[in-house]
């Protein structure tokens, strides 16, 4: 977990995420009207999340730039449906 932190990716998700958690209570306590935005908006950040951490962890025996630059349309398209599954589940929660 803190070579996680230590990576530029971690960083950048554990920033991300404390600016949407800040967007979410500020607009929750300060400005109802935009707080769906604020919502959608941290959904699909914790979606990009999952799919970055699905592709890292549980792939983690292929290299995705690599089958991507052979051209390799059934990974493709596989990563493709992932983000699908990752984005229903987001929205229809």
């Amino acid at each position: 977990m803190i070579e996680f932190l230590k990576s530029v990716h971690g960083k950048l998700m554990v920033a991300v995420t404390i600016i949407a958690a800040f967007t979410i209570y500020l607009t929750f306590n300060f400005f109802i009207n935009l707080s769906s935005f604020a919502v959608a908006v941290t959904k699909a950040i914790i979606s990009l999340i999952l799919f970055w951490l699905f592709d890292r962890y549980g792939m983690n025996q292929i290299d995705t730039v690599e089958e991507l630059k052979k051209g390799n349309t059934s990974y493709a398209i596989f990563m493709l449906a992932l983000a699908v599954i990752i984005a229903a589940a987001i929205i229809g929660s």
